[in-house]
């Protein structure tokens, strides 16, 4: 289902996502009622706020440095970055 997911992520109704799970062989209507059940919203939205405080807004992301209890300790990366910018982020942590 991720890949799927992934590969056309602007399909996420409701709907296109029952579809996806039809192609998968998985049970539409029993599907659809843990959808529509929202048993891991709660869950989800815990992650979205802990993360948002972080400043982690997107996926991937990457800590450069350590997690303290009060939050993190360094460099937040979001986004698949090139190299050379992951590179610059790990230097700049390093004379810190």
């Amino acid at each position: 289902m991720r890949d799927l997911l992934v590969a056309d992520p602007n399909r996420l109704a409701e709907d296109d996502l029952v579809g996806r799970a039809q192609s998968l062989n998985l049970d539409p209507v029993a599907f659809r009622g843990c959808l529509s059940s929202n048993k891991y919203r709660p869950a989800v939205e815990k992650d979205i706020t802990e993360a948002g405080s972080l400043g982690i807004s997107g996926t991937p992301s990457f800590l450069i440095g350590r997690s303290t209890p009060d939050g993190v300790d360094g460099i937040i990366l979001v986004g698949a970055l090139p190299f050379p910018e992951f590179e610059s982020k790990l230097k700049e942590y390093e004379g810190k």
